[in-house]
Parts: structure tokens; sequence; C-alpha cells
């Protein structure tokens, strides 16, 4: 487990990489469940690859639920991602717990170099938390609308201010691909 601080007390970050290593926590998911910010459909993520980003708040609540597939290439570029639905976030810890998943991204995130979040309700209580939190840290954040009204959130593991040198031929690809789904009919990737 990683220790993370926060601005109003210690945060407790946990990872399960098997849906059998939840069943302790169910009572804990099932009360996060009832005081959460915002519903999600957690049912696509019930394989055995499932990793389950667990935030513990100070007072031994489940402040967040983060499940992400495992790691896997993003769109066939060398970058591994991790994928989720909307997350569950307590009320009034929704922000603490997204800076501990951000901090834990950071310092470990299963060698990954994105975290995806698919069907956010745009504007929604999660969308944001997540905007707002990604604003104060600078975290490289894109964003792309569905058809539904939804929207899926590509976060980097750096701030806007640390893209270097190296990273530039991703961002020109990230640039073409884009323009190229414009032309094409298709939604565009957008800075959140």
């Amino acid at each position: 487990m990683l220790q993370v601080a926060s601005m109003d007390g210690r945060l407790t970050v946990a990872v399960l990489r098997k849906r059998s290593e939840l069943s302790p926590f169910a009572a804990a998911c099932t009360d996060l469940a009832l005081h959460c910010v915002e519903t999600s459909s957690l049912a696509q993520y019930r394989f055995e690859g499932t990793r389950c980003v667990l935030v513990w708040d100070g007072a031994e609540r489940l402040a967040g639920l983060f499940p992400f597939g495992a790691p896997a290439l993003y769109r066939d570029l060398p970058l591994v991602a991790l994928k989720s639905p909307t997350p569950l976030l307590r009320v009034g810890r929704a922000h603490a717990a997204l800076n501990a998943l951000l901090d834990w991204f950071r310092e470990d995130g299963e060698g990954a170099a994105l975290l995806e979040f698919r069907a956010i309700r745009r504007n929604g209580p999660v969308y944001r938390a997540l905007a707002e939190v990604a604003r104060e840290r600078e975290q490289l954040v894109l964003a792309t609308s569905a058809p539904d009204g939804t929207r899926t959130l590509i976060v980097g593991d750096r701030s806007w201010d640390e893209l270097t040198m190296s990273a530039l031929p991703l961002v020109r690809w990230a640039k073409r691909a884009a323009a190229s789904l414009v032309y094409a009919g298709g939604t565009a990737l957008t800075p959140l």
C-alpha cells in the first residue's frame, strides 16, 4: 500500500490485481456506492486482468474506487495505458481521492503512461472534479466526445509544462491523428 498525504488527512492507496482480492472489501465498496457523487457501470471490467485502485481516507472509509483493465498498449502506440469506466468517488472526498490516484499514477501506475476514463458524463460531478484537480496540478488531460454526450478523458503522467523534447514526436502524432479525425468526420481530441 502507498501512503499519500492530502490537505485534509492521510490517504492510503491499495492496488488489487485479482477479483478475488476485492471480496474482503465488499461492505466498504457497497458503502461507497451508496455515497458516491455519480454512479458507474463497473460491470464492463469483470475479467481477471482487472486492476482495482482503492483510495482509503483517514477514517478508514473508501474514498475512491478506480477499476482499471490490465495495462495494455494504447491504440498500438508504444505507450502503456490503464482504462476505466467512471470511477466511484465518495461525496466530499472526490477531490482528495483523485489527487491520491494521480500521485499513485505518477509514482507507480503499473508502468502506465496514460489513464483513460471512458463514459464520463460531460459536466457531471466526476468530470468537474477531475477537471478541477487537473487544472490545479496542471495535469496533461485530453478529452474526446462520444455521440451519447459522454466524454473519454485521457490523462498523461506528466503536467503540461513537463513535456520534453522526447515527447514532441508523440505530440506531433496526436495532432495529425486529431486532424485526420476531424477531416474524416469523427470527433477530435481536445484539451480539458
